[in-house]
């Protein structure tokens, strides 16, 4: 495709590394080194290509009523112009997939997947649709997700013409959706821009502000691993249920029936999973790894599934995950049977 070649010869002018996931690329990082990503992230405003991020457009009479029913959290919460969590699960009530709801006006909903999925997703959706009202459509490759993190993204965004009381504005006469969904304590905006003009709405936010530049999802994962997010297929997998992976913030345990709301019900009011995601923090000086496995006295009680890159105070922060015992008494874990115990434990952001 022509205007993804295009858009990628941009990555390629700042010595980027991209990865093809079913014919879109994704930026992983940049010649200017992780740490300096990183920083943009932290004080400025950075720019992440996610147009291998499928979206999915669903309009109709009938939408909020469908996706109530099959997604975990109150679709009915969710005000025009902002983005709710949630997830898709099985009949078991395992997590089939994470998504992000977007809706964008009354009877207009977009999900938002993750990278590779979009296809999946859509076909899940599609499973369930029998006799609503609605129309359902990928959105790709027309319209490309692209993210902006960092305390200078309203400022760049400003300066293009975004107001921050419309979510939907205009770059080139076309129309833009810019939405405020932090990550954690980092200001993030999810932008869903036109194909037709990325590569000019990019290079006008690189051109206007000397604290805007481009960043790989490496960056991403070191801040969002930092800011205690868990990530699909690297803190859980399809094997787990919600509440393992401390994603209670996902669930409405109120709106009532959904694809997997028995199971998610039951283990709330009437019990607690075996096992549950954690946040830690370990010295730097252990240079840890994921899969090191954590103690509480003699007994192995789970490994460390994310590591964060960033420093503070001599100590960098990471995702465990743990036995349900050891995440209850909240005490400090070891690295080794009757070792020190070190590592320090907490709940997760989206617990």
């Amino acid at each position: 495709m022509d205007t993804y070649t295009a858009i990628d010869s941009l990555h390629g002018e700042y010595d980027g590394e991209l990865r093809d996931i079913e014919g879109a690329s994704l930026p992983l990082s940049y010649g200017r080194g992780l740490i300096t990503e990183i920083k943009t992230i932290q004080t400025g405003a950075g720019l992440l290509d996610l147009k291998a991020f499928n979206l999915i457009l669903l309009e109709g009479p009938d939408v909020e009523k469908f996706l109530q029913g099959l997604v975990s959290n109150d679709i009915r919460l969710i005000e025009i112009g902002h983005i709710q969590p949630n997830l898709l699960s099985n009949n078991k009530g395992k997590i089939l997939f994470h998504i992000e709801v977007l809706r964008k006006a009354k009877d207009t909903y977009i999900v938002l997947t993750n990278a590779g999925e979009g296809t999946y997703v859509r076909s899940y959706l599609d499973h369930f649709h029998i006799q609503e009202d609605l129309e359902m459509n990928l959105l790709h490759p027309d319209q490309i997700r692209c993210d902006i993190l960092g305390p200078e993204g309203l400022t760049a965004l400003q300066e293009l013409g975004y107001a921050a009381n419309n979510f939907q504005w205009n770059f080139q006469k076309k129309s833009v959706l810019s939405i405020s969904y932090p990550l954690g304590d980092i200001p993030r905006f999810v932008n869903i821009v036109p194909l037709s003009i990325y590569l000019d709405w990019t290079r006008a936010l690189l051109e206007k502000s000397e604290h805007t530049d481009l960043v790989g999802f490496e960056a991403l994962d070191q801040v969002r691993i930092d800011a205690g997010i868990p990530r699909v297929w690297v803190d859980y997998t399809r094997d787990n249920f919600p509440q393992e992976a401390s994603l209670l913030s996902h669930i409405s345990f109120t709106k009532g029936c959904y694809v997997g709301q028995e199971t998610h019900a039951r283990m709330y009011n009437l019990g607690h999973p075996n096992w549950q995601s954690v946040a830690i923090r370990v010295p730097v000086a252990l240079q840890l790894k994921p899969e090191q496995e954590l103690f509480l006295g003699e007994e192995k009680v789970g490994s460390i599934t994310s590591l964060s890159s960033i420093e503070s105070d001599a100590k960098q922060r990471g995702i465990a995950f743990i036995k349900y015992s050891a995440a209850e008494e909240k005490v400090p874990l070891a690295i080794e049977a009757t070792g020190d115990a070190i590592v320090e434990q907490s709940p997760l952001a989206t617990v």
